[in-house]
């Protein structure tokens, strides 16, 4: 019940199994920590850049969503749920991670959360309804300028936060398209917009 989606990383659209009625989108995302970062992932810091681990991850994406309480104003992103670790072991080497990042990663924990070199992880999150920005500009629900301004936009609202993220993409920005077809928009008529992909989160 799943689809690959389109990126530099292995990210699936899953639809779970049916209970009581009911099911939901899911999206599994295999992390990259301890991987180098390829060129086609953009990030504007590539040299210094790391891939979060999937604990460091999730860490950041909820203190993220928790600024709502401490500051003005909201970020939508998709809700983490769970990270998953198959039991099959897997040379550090195959995941194409290198020893020194892992060895900085591992320093970085706390000593309580436990990260093998030779096991897969995979982050899930909720789907979060929508298309990126890039499929809004190809609907012609976007203008190329527009996209560029919820770029910005999406940048200062994490930097007013005290969050960035190195590879910010129109791919990453989430709208709402209407039955009219046009993008929701918020109070201040701005577009309503959510963020996905945290894997570079600061």
């Amino acid at each position: 019940h799943g689809s690959r989606l389109p990126g530099t990383s292995a990210v699936h659209r899953v639809r779970t199994k049916e209970v009581e009625g009911r099911n939901c989108e899911i999206v599994i995302k295999w992390n990259r920590m301890g991987q180098d970062i390829p060129g086609e992932t953009r990030a504007v810091d590539a040299a210094t850049a790391e891939f979060n681990s999937p604990f460091m991850e999730f860490s950041l994406v909820l203190e993220l969503r928790k600024t709502r309480f401490e500051s003005p104003g909201r970020l939508l992103t998709h809700k983490p749920l769970a990270i998953y670790v198959p039991r099959k072991y897997i040379k550090g080497e195959q995941l194409g991670r290198r020893r020194h990042k892992m060895e900085a990663i591992l320093r970085s924990h706390d000593d309580e959360i436990s990260i093998d070199w030779n096991r897969n992880y995979a982050v899930i999150y909720e789907w979060l309804k929508g298309i990126d920005a890039t499929d809004a500009c190809r609907e012609n629900l976007l203008s190329n300028g527009e996209a560029a301004d919820l770029m910005d936009q999406a940048k200062a609202d994490l930097d007013r936060k005290g969050f960035w993220v190195s590879d910010n993409k129109p791919q990453h920005i989430i709208v709402r398209p209407t039955e009219d077809e046009q993008l929701v928009k918020d109070r201040d008529g701005r577009f309503l917009y959510g963020m996905v992909d945290f894997e570079l989160l600061k």
